[in-house]
């Protein structure tokens, strides 16, 4: 994550270093909407060229959906993983998706490790793994 802001907002608001890595760049806009700052987006693509290999992203991308769980109320809101998550726990289909999730899990990592990796696979991954998280914790 990258920003730019005023020290003395950025000190108001404070950055919440308890997320680790994954969505505590949701987590400090929130504290900022709620604080009434407004955020100017920039469209401004970046390439990280050879920074990670897709293995090792796959496995932060498990560490954020991880640092989720038990901030579901306070982030709901602003993370589209969570809302869908919300409608799947409302429908009770949760653990079928977390059971085809451990059935496919394979077969998704290889895809998303692959040349052409599928964005909407991406999704769904982060979604499985989010219902078999939180199966494991029931």
């Amino acid at each position: 994550m990258n920003f730019l802001a005023h020290r003395d907002i950025f000190l108001a608001v404070g950055f919440d270093e308890t997320f680790g890595y994954g969505y505590e760049d949701v987590s400090f806009g929130m504290r900022l909407a709620k604080a009434g700052v407004g955020v100017r987006h920039i469209d401004n693509p970046v390439w990280h060229k050879n920074m990670d290999s897709s293995s090792d992203y796959l496995r932060k991308t498990r560490t954020a959906v991880e640092n989720l769980l038990g901030r579901e109320a306070e982030l709901h809101a602003y993370v589209r993983l969570l809302r869908c998550y919300s409608k799947l726990q409302r429908w009770h289909l949760d653990s079928m998706i977390a059971s085809l999730f451990r059935l496919f899990r394979s077969q998704l990592e290889r895809q998303l490790c692959s040349r052409w990796p599928s964005l909407h696979l991406f999704a769904a991954y982060k979604l499985g793994y989010l219902c078999s998280l939180d199966e494991l914790h029931k």
